[in-house]
């Protein structure tokens, strides 16, 4: 009985726990939906309760049902629980998550620096083509020089053209050291700005040593949370509601007593076969309440009793009547009446 007791309680804490965690992730106690988790989660420490009681006493059919209601109730409540724990995992690892981001953007920065000054290189496109007009104006300037006529009129010229080319190297060279002196600088501080940060870290390092990722862990975590919390406490009221428990001084190993041995135990140690004997149904009842208490038996349902006694009377071959008086089974009298006798 004990063993039930903490079952029990541990189940309606569990339930308890989970309906308030759910209330207090959403809108709070002031939100209609608040009720409506709270009534669910009473029907669900109802249902597990029930459940055995009922399927013990022949009602198979409703049993089933509310063992349906059950998983689909357990299958939603799992969804919801294993969703909060991946939502309040995630927002504790929002900042690590961001960090890592941040630093994964500064090296691509300073890859990208890299990169962009190793295409520089030494000359740039338009230094080589000043460079090319150059030689061109002084090969012209050669050529032109042995022409006769041309010594003098066309020295203005190349001149003019040399030193057109030679401005063109300038300015190609200037602007070619400014583009790599701005990515020189674009490098350093890329790389002064990535050794600022910290060394990346996982967000779970658990994952990292088992080589999944932090959501699939996460999703790990939540469901066997879900699973604990939601399938324990079914099974645990389930098993504090189910059937009849052995009393301390039995066997461990000795088989569970049925109901219809449990009745017919109570019957042969109260009653006796009388032809002149009567025994009333409402007599019964209260000798059967008495025997559990004085056995220590774990009494069935009214009805439950009711039905197990009838076809115990039935298959003895002892009269049932019904009338004003209620329900009479004649030829049985309690032993206490024999012995006065």
């Amino acid at each position: 009985m004990m063993i039930r007791i903490i079952c029990f309680l541990a189940g309606i804490g569990a339930v308890g726990a989970l309906a308030h965690k759910t209330i207090s992730s959403g809108d709070g106690y002031a939100s209609p939906d608040a009720y409506v988790t709270l009534a669910a989660a009473g029907l669900v420490v109802a249902l597990a309760v029930a459940v055995g009681h009922v399927w013990r006493n022949g009602h198979h059919i409703i049993a089933v049902g509310m063992v349906l209601a059950l998983v689909a109730g357990d299958v939603f409540q799992f969804g919801r629980t294993v969703d909060q724990e991946m939502q309040k995992r995630a927002a504790s690892q929002a900042p690590l998550v961001a960090a890592n981001t941040k630093r994964a953007e500064a090296v691509q920065r300073v890859t990208d620096a890299k990169t962009t000054l190793a295409s520089l290189g030494s000359a740039s496109p338009r230094l080589n083509s000043a460079i090319a007009g150059h030689a061109a104006a002084l090969e012209a300037a050669r050529t032109d020089a042995a022409k006769r006529g041309c010594a003098s009129n066309c020295r203005k010229t190349h001149e003019a053209s040399i030193a057109a080319a030679d401005a063109g190297i300038k300015n190609a060279r200037v602007a070619h050291d400014a583009r790599r002196q701005a990515a020189e600088r674009n490098l350093a501080n890329a790389q002064t700005a990535l050794a600022a940060m910290p060394v990346k870290q996982s967000a779970s390092s658990a994952a990292a040593l088992l080589g999944i990722t932090a959501v699939v862990f996460n999703a790990m975590l939540a469901g066997l949370k879900g699973a604990a919390l939601n399938v324990g406490a079914i099974f645990a009221l389930a098993f504090a509601g189910h059937g009849t428990m052995a009393r301390a001084d039995d066997d461990d190993d000795a088989p569970s007593e049925s109901a219809r041995d449990h009745v017919a135990r109570f019957a042969l140690q109260s009653y006796d076969k009388t032809p002149s004997g009567e025994l009333t149904l409402t007599d019964a009842r209260t000798d059967y309440v008495r025997w559990c208490r004085a056995t220590g038996a774990t009494p069935l349902t009214l009805e439950a009793f009711d039905r197990e006694l009838g076809m115990l009377i039935k298959s003895a071959g002892l009269p049932i009547e019904t009338g004003d008086a209620g329900t009479v089974i004649r030829g049985m009298a309690p032993r206490r009446l024999l012995q006065a006798a």
